[in-house]
């Protein structure tokens, strides 16, 4: 937002059909870019309103509401007092040369680049790897947590051992053991923000220790929880005041409270095959399935764990099968086994796009996506949702600095033809705010680029 006191010019990026609230008093608008704008101001609606309209009200307003029937950036002024609109005709004389972004020149018009774009799949897999000991010298462990940029683990000897992610040689700080423990009969091990310690005892037990060191007393001992907790299923996580982990029966995920009381199940996992290893990471938690390298995504929220399939992630070739992930970090790219912590370069994508000459699939680019992206049915067609210029530019030899030299893109977005450009040839993508856009699979995407970024 830029201006003085009385006006000020906000420069906004829509999305179709969204309605956006800019909170700024205000008697007038003007629209310095846009088209096919709905507003509504007060009680009053303005509607179909493009580049130049300007409106004044009866009476000063607090907020205006603007929607737009497709993804545009848009440029306001709002304010009140006097406002000069000035519109300048003549006569204009191109020469071959064009300022860029950067400050430079080059000698030479826009080129226009022509391809097709689209999804090669957008289903998910993993891309075999392996994994990589970024921090050992500890021992067998006996249940492990990650906790605000720290893995804490459990070793034989009852002690915790702190880990951080970029450390080598293995234990930062050891924090004494708890009175109680034994390492034949642990197996998960979760913590407090006061730093309270929770484990789990083999035989379905829930034990706690006020601190690292003090002694660990039953909170649940075995069989205060009936049959929720058992022998055969591993793992404790803590978010709020709620402690979770698997049911015995490693079909359902239960909560409880500090006390071993309020038990809850929340929700049965989403897998045929029951879980043994429930993992957890701030208000995720991942139950595994088929083997230790597969886990399934759940989402802790006000009103329960809800599945969400996009936290979905696997482990390939590079995890023994017989050695359990005992946490995670949030990013699920380091883990903490029995050797230590692991970097695993195994790393779950949801699909490939490319882009190539029209019709010419022997010289396609692709990109393998590693988020999801949205993909959907629009009058027929199928329509995916991506950071597309940047992967266009690239395919046909462009820089990260293409914005200093793009003057233009047009695409299909399922609804219509959507041509953009700077307007000017006197600076490359003037005013241009590109953002991700809508394009129809199999769609022709087109570019106007100075020549000197793609040479």
């Amino acid at each position: 937002m830029t201006g003085n006191k009385q006006q000020q010019t906000h420069t906004k990026i829509l999305k179709a059909g969204v309605p956006l609230n800019i909170d700024q008093p205000c008697e007038f608008i003007f629209i310095d870019q846009g088209t096919d704008l709905d507003f509504v101001i007060g009680d009053s609606r303005l509607s179909g309103r493009k580049a130049g309209d300007f409106a004044r009200f009866d009476r000063p307003v607090q907020s205006v509401r603007v929607v737009s029937p497709y993804d545009q950036v848009i440029k306001l002024v709002l304010g009140f007092g006097e406002f000069s609109r000035l519109i300048v005709s003549g006569e204009l004389n191109v020469s071959a040369y064009i300022s860029t972004q950067s400050g430079g020149v080059a000698d030479a018009l826009p080129a226009d680049i022509t391809r097709e774009v689209g999804a090669v799949s957008l289903a998910t897999e993993v891309m075999v790897g392996g994994n990589e000991v970024v921090a050992s010298g500890m021992d067998s462990c006996y249940g492990a947590t990650y906790k605000d940029g720290k893995f804490y683990a459990v070793i034989s000897t009852g002690a915790i051992v702190e880990l951080g992610l970029d450390t080598v040689s293995g234990v930062d700080f050891t924090y004494p053991a708890s009175a109680g423990f034994s390492s034949s009969n642990m197996n998960s091990l979760a913590i407090t923000d006061g730093f309270r310690v929770f484990m789990r005892h083999i035989a379905g037990a829930i034990y706690k220790a006020d601190y690292p060191g003090a002694d660990l007393v039953p909170i649940a001992p075995a069989g205060t929880l009936g049959g929720y907790i058992t022998t055969t299923r591993r793992g404790l996580h803590i978010w709020g005041d709620r402690i979770y982990c698997l049911h015995g029966d490693g079909t359902k995920i239960l909560s409880f409270d500090f006390f071993g009381q309020d038990v809850r199940e929340e929700i049965a996992i989403s897998h045929a095959t029951d879980s043994i290893m429930l993992l957890g990471a701030e208000d995720r938690l991942y139950s595994n399935f088929n083997s230790v390298k597969n886990f399934a995504g759940y989402r802790i929220t006000a009103n329960g764990i809800v599945r969400d399939e996009s936290l979905d992630f696997s482990y390939g070739s590079g995890v023994s099968g017989a050695s359990y992930y005992e946490a995670i970090t949030p990013d699920t790219l380091h883990g903490i086994r029995w050797t230590g912590i692991q970097e695993t370069r195994d790393i779950t994508t949801y699909g490939e796009l490319y882009s190539q000459p029209v019709g010419d699939a022997s010289r396609r680019v692709t990109q393998k996506l590693f988020d999801r992206v949205a993909s959907f049915d629009r009058y027929g067609a199928t329509v995916v949702s991506f950071d597309w210029l940047p992967f266009v530019v690239s395919s046909v030899g462009g820089g990260t600095d293409y914005l200093d030299y793009l003057t233009g893109y047009k695409y299909d977005n399922g609804r219509a033809e959507i041509a953009v450009n700077s307007g000017t040839q006197t600076f490359a993508r003037r005013g241009m705010s590109v953002p991700d856009l809508t394009v129809v699979d199999g769609s022709v995407f087109e570019i106007s680029i100075l020549p000197a970024a793609v040479a």
